[in-house]
């Protein structure tokens, strides 16, 4: 997106739970059955792995390239 934030780090708690925010909005859309699938190239498939591993209910699939499963200590 483009917000008006500063970025302080690229792996922020913040970034993760604004992620799990925006899943659990996109679950509640009458639009949605409840499931949701995430997918990310570099950053954000870092991003994506770091959202779902906090275990947010609606996630149900996961696609990332070239993303960091370990970004918090390694990149």
């Amino acid at each position: 997106g483009d917000s008006d934030g500063v970025i302080i780090d690229e792996y922020t708690q913040a970034e993760r739970e604004d992620g799990a925010a925006v899943v659990g909005w996109l679950a509640r859309q009458r639009r949605c059955d409840g499931n949701v699938g995430m997918w990310g190239i570099s950053w954000v498939g870092s991003n994506a792995l770091r959202v779902a591993a906090g275990r947010p209910r609606a996630p149900k699939a996961l696609i990332t390239r070239g993303g960091a499963p370990n970004a918090d200590t390694a990149d």
